[in-house]
């Protein structure tokens, strides 16, 4: 019997402890089974692999498994887990692995299948923490995996990285080893930060022709050129890129796409110039092929808009738009700095009610995407934070520009005012 107050204590050498399981590790003495992967085979511990491991417990000890009663288990892995699954199984004896940006998905992918929890938990960790950094090459290097095994989070964690360095990354090597389904889920999105659209273009091809070693050029061009977006360039790129046509021989995709940009060029503006239903022509480029990217061109971009920060003559001060203000129009007027022959003016019309509140409307006289949208208005201070937010938001006759889902910030910017204000856009559909 325990004395009353009598001093306790754990004892014990947790390393010591460690070192002497670690040794068991591919050790053939006290060995029940060999783990057979590819060329490599392992002596393992069916003790050790099921106290960790349900799939090994089932696989391992379950009468309706015939390799149960067998000295040595065949198991099937891609090449790439072939490479790592000495690092694995070392974890169930070590309890830590070395993991690098190369070996993380693999790692990850078979503690999945095996269902090692606290290995999944560590390669999360580790992958978390290299893609927080804002890094674009580990994104790159996970994002055929996350594509190829449908891990949807790691995706999208992936392009979100990947997009907004988007320029770096079409100027890298890796950009030409990446696989076509990686290619086409970039391009898909319209937050790629580039200087402009026949930039994308330009690392397509050269993507093509490096793939074209391997595979058919053409039919490669039938895959990834609809992802390009030929209605977001000028009429001297669309030039440009007739004259690759006419080098490279024609493609199908290549001409459809050409023949949309231009017809879609040319019918915007007629709209505009003969005040047609902006709405009714809309309904033939509803599709994203149509909508402009994170364009960061300082010239001859239609929708550069990171360049929207020229207020019109005579326009009021931001101190009008206060809320408090009685009913009434206040209007702010804004034309794009892009050098174009028709220069976009854009009025935002804040109307003040009755009750204190604010309603407003945008009006643009060169649109690019004439969609019914639902915008809300932010008042920011010059530090960024905001002033108030305008919850009633009236109908609007176009968009400023469109996503194909979600909210995007589109921000016009009077460098002279105390205030900024941010236009965030949604589609209705």
């Amino acid at each position: 019997m325990t004395a009353k107050n009598s001093p306790e204590a754990i004892v014990g050498d947790l390393r010591d402890f460690s070192r002497s399981f670690s040794a068991l590790f591919n050790n053939p003495e006290m060995s029940d089974v060999v783990l057979v992967v590819g060329e490599q085979r392992f002596h393992a511990h069916k003790l050790i692999l099921t106290s960790q491991s349900d799939v090994f417990r089932t696989m391992l000890t379950s009468s309706l498994w015939d390799v149960a009663r067998q000295p040595e288990v065949q198991l099937h892995e891609s090449a790439e887990c072939e490479r790592v699954f000495q690092n694995f199984l070392r974890f169930f004896y070590q309890g830590q692995v070395n993991c690098t940006l190369e070996t993380a998905m693999p790692l990850l992918l078979l503690a999945d299948k095996y269902n090692v929890n606290a290995l999944k938990v560590a390669c999360d960790n580790f992958m978390t923490t290299q893609l927080g950094r804002g890094e674009f090459a580990p994104a790159l290097q996970w994002l055929p995996y996350s594509i190829a095994f449908r891990l949807e989070s790691l995706r999208v964690k992936c392009v979100d990285i990947i997009v907004p360095n988007m320029s770096l990354v079409l100027n890298s090597n890796t950009w030409l080893q990446l696989p076509l389904d990686c290619i086409v889920h970039i391009l898909q999105s319209s937050r790629l930060a580039v200087e402009n659209e026949y930039m994308i273009f330009e690392a397509v091809m050269k993507w093509v022709q490096q793939e074209a070693r391997r595979h058919q050029m053409q039919d490669l061009l039938s895959s990834i050129v609809p992802e390009v977006r030929f209605s977001q360039m000028t009429a001297g790129h669309l030039w440009l890129v007739e004259q690759i046509c006419v080098r490279y021989g024609s493609n199908g995709k290549l001409m459809a796409g050409l023949q949309e940009a231009h017809r879609y060029r040319s019918l915007v503006a007629f709209a505009e110039e003969e005040g047609r239903d902006k709405l009714e022509l809309s309904q033939s480029f509803s599709d994203r092929r149509f909508f402009p990217r994170e364009y960061t061109a300082s010239s001859g971009e239609a929708w550069a808009w990171l360049d929207w920060s020229l207020p019109c003559p005579g326009a009021p001060d931001y101190a009008a738009l206060n809320p408090t203000q009685p009913a009434g129009y206040r209007k702010q007027k804004f034309m794009s700095n892009s050098h174009l022959t028709r220069v976009g003016q854009w009025q935002v019309t804040f109307i003040a009610q009755r009750d204190g509140s604010l309603s407003a409307s945008m009006y643009c006289t060169q649109n690019r995407t004439i969609r019914p949208t639902l915008m809300r208005f932010v008042v920011c201070d010059k530090q960024g934070e905001p002033s108030y937010i305008i919850h009633k938001v009236s109908a609007v006759d176009v968009t400023v520009a469109n996503v194909v889902s979600g909210e995007k910030a589109r921000e016009i910017v009077n460098e002279e005012g105390k205030l900024r204000i941010g236009v965030f856009v949604r589609d209705l559909e």
